[in-house]
């Protein structure tokens, strides 16, 4: 089986690459021989040659929260009718589908923790986009789904913030509530290799999978690793920031393993 990463240029895709190299293929627009861009679907042309042999982790979206709420229609069109058409060509063509989606159309709460089964209810349009998605295609037995909780590999804004405001000496604003089950690129990286050597079979994955770390990570927890520096703790803002805690049993249960998210890698790549 191939392992294929549309979306690689992205946060989590380029960094899976930083890790697995040459072990998947890696699609985006800025690819020669894989180029695959959802902006241009009539010059991707190579997403055609996937078949049966072939699984896909569906990473492209517009994903930035906040523009998906004051650009809804250009999110509409990407995250759904162009991935839709995408999506369709793949799944008819017997390709295995993991599609990338959020952990947010759960909602938000102080008290629940959200498992599979949840209702969902997003209160943001990004996630409302990958809900409908979700649902278009339940039906799909090669369509699966990843609800990521927030990936933190160094690539992601918050860290590139931080690493800015050491660098010009400015002050860190943390919004101290907000709640996530956070990980890395190495438990996707380490999903993938399980399934590339079939330690776990895809066709026995269920539907949909909470995907984060093994317990909910406060915000204001990272400022335990910069201890030097100064942090105005703001408070949460529940339109782009959910307080979300999601239930990984299901997902430590197929990796046979528990994960931990590794702060002092995080302190070290801030601080290089």
């Amino acid at each position: 089986m191939r392992i294929n990463i549309f979306g690689s240029n992205g946060m989590i895709g380029s960094d899976i690459q930083n890790l697995a190299d040459d072990k998947f293929r890696y699609f985006s627009g800025n690819s020669k021989i894989n180029y695959f861009s959802l902006l241009d679907l009539a010059g991707s042309k190579s997403i055609k040659n996937l078949n049966e042999n072939d699984l896909v982790l569906f990473l492209n979206a517009m994903s930035k929260p906040s523009d998906c709420e004051y650009r809804k229609n250009e999110c509409l069109n990407i995250n759904y009718f162009q991935t839709v058409k995408v999506l369709q060509v793949l799944l008819d063509n017997g390709v295995k589908v993991l599609f990338a989606s959020t952990d947010q159309v759960y909602g938000s709460s102080k008290t629940k923790f959200f498992c599979e089964n949840s209702k969902t209810n997003p209160t943001n349009f990004y996630a409302y986009s990958k809900l409908l998605v979700e649902e278009k295609f339940n039906d799909y037995e090669n369509f699966k789904v990843l609800r990521f909780s927030q990936c933190i590999n160094g690539l992601d804004s918050f860290s590139k913030y931080c690493k800015s405001c050491i660098e010009e000496n400015k002050a860190v604003e943390i919004f101290e509530n907000f709640v996530r089950n956070i990980f890395s690129t190495d438990l996707i990286h380490d999903f993938l290799i399980q399934l590339l050597n079939k330690k776990v079979l895809f066709n026995s994955l269920p539907d949909i999978i909470n995907f984060g770390g093994n317990f909910p990570v406060n915000r204001s927890k990272f400022s335990d690793f910069l201890i030097d520096f100064n942090f105005i703790k703001k408070e949460e803002n529940k339109i782009f920031l959910p307080r979300i805690a999601i239930d990984v049993s299901l997902l430590e249960k197929i990796m046979k393993t528990s994960y931990n998210f590794n702060f002092i890698k995080w302190k070290n790549y801030i601080y290089e």
